[in-house]
């Protein structure tokens, strides 16, 4: 009876030690792949150069194929022009706090012409409620500093409001169809305008040369006028909404920002219940619109700071990113097809509970089917596994 009790614990013993063992390898720690120390065995910095080597390969830019009758890829693969892979370090994120007196002193805010109050502000990325200082000048300027955002608007923004274009819809031209993208206006050419934002946001602190452009379009006066009678015959726009008095003065250019580090996005969002295909807005932190009279409109949105430590970041190749694609999605039975058709590669501050964010890179994957709300699959761009956090709304927005 002895002898046996002692095989059956022996039994289960190797078994838990295979099990451990087996969930190991399964289940690397985000850590474990990072490039080793250099103190390596001849063998093994053989391996270390061959991984080096593949890891340096370009990713495809793109990705036709069709993998069953209901799954395809019609895909663009978008990796930021100034990401270098192989110069690619771990890093943690803090969420910014704007300093309202900052702000104030930018926008020359004074108690004696300026209301200034405080309210609760629930709009806020960690769940915890902060607090809002509204600064109203008049009917001429409005100011918001939230605990994760600012709102800044002079009093006739809402003339030239783009709301209505960047929701694409079938009574609205978009946006790319009413304004130009690339054309200079009287006042400033496109060139000297960036360099003015750049030089005047640098004292808040925002380094905006390191953001990733979504879209900038030249406002003209012959535009706007044209963009307010599309939104007034479609019903969008009454008559006491209309401008009374447009002049070039209204005309300037108006830029459509997503934060960048190490060459790639931030995703802005908790998860990615908040984004649109149909709106450009809903995938951008800062949006900008400046005149001849200076900033008319800044409007920002989770901003973070980041801090890179000298460990090195080797991502999996992109084959393993479409493994885990076809592994979900390949056998999924339905009549309506999905196509995969953007995979962007983006930094993804997770948020663990703590002041500092793990940074994650994940490949960001737009999945179309029909005209159902587009499938925003997030990957793991190292362990090529689905980021289920970044994908699942759990908290209050």
């Amino acid at each position: 009876m002895k002898v046996r009790i002692i095989k059956i614990f022996v039994f289960f013993l190797v078994s838990a030690l295979f099990i451990s063992i087996l969930w190991r390898q399964t289940h690397l720690p985000y850590q474990a792949v990072y490039e080793p120390p250099a103190e390596l065995e001849f063998e093994e910095a053989f391996d270390e150069e061959k991984m080096n080597k593949e890891s340096s390969a370009e990713f495809p830019t793109r990705v036709e194929r069709e993998v069953s009758d209901v799954f395809s890829y019609n895909a663009d693969i978008t990796v930021g022009k100034d990401f270098d892979r192989n110069q690619f370090y771990q890093c943690t994120a803090v969420l910014r706090k704007p300093d309202p007196q900052q702000w104030m002193d930018f926008f020359q805010v004074d108690s004696e012409s300026w209301n200034i109050s405080e309210a609760e502000d629930g709009n806020t990325r960690d769940r915890k409620i902060g607090t809002q200082v509204n600064c109203v000048k008049g009917n001429e300027e409005t100011l918001y500093i939230g605990k994760n955002f600012v709102l800044y608007n002079v009093h006739n923004m809402h003339y030239t409001n783009l709301s209505q274009n960047f929701a694409k819809n079938e009574y609205v031209l978009p946006a790319d169809q009413t304004f130009s993208k690339d054309s200079d206006l009287p006042f400033e050419s496109r060139e000297e305008n960036w360099k003015n934002i750049s030089r005047s946001l640098s004292e808040l602190d925002l380094l905006i040369d390191d953001c990733i452009m979504i879209s900038e379009y030249s406002l003209d006066l012959e535009s706007l006028q044209k963009q307010e009678e599309i939104l007034f015959q479609a019903g969008l726009k009454r008559e006491d909404e209309k401008n009374p008095f447009w002049s070039t003065a209204d005309e300037g250019y108006y830029y459509i920002l997503i934060q960048g580090y190490q060459g790639l996005p931030v995703f802005c969002h908790r998860t990615t219940a908040g984004l649109s295909e149909e709106n450009e807005l809903s995938k951008s932190s800062l949006n900008l619109y400046y005149t001849d009279a200076g900033f008319r409109m800044i409007d920002l949105r989770y901003w973070f700071d980041f801090q890179k430590t000298d460990q090195k970041i080797t991502l999996a190749p992109f084959e393993k990113i479409m493994e885990t694609i076809d592994q979900k999605y390949a056998n999924v039975k339905q009549e309506q097809k999905l196509e995969v058709t953007e995979c962007r590669l983006m930094l993804y501050p997770n948020d663990t509970g703590k002041k500092e964010m793990e940074v994650i890179p994940i490949w960001l994957c737009t999945i179309e089917r029909g005209l159902s709300r587009p499938i925003y699959l997030s990957i793991h761009a190292v362990t090529a596994e689905e980021v289920y956090e970044m994908e699942y709304f759990t908290g209050i927005w």
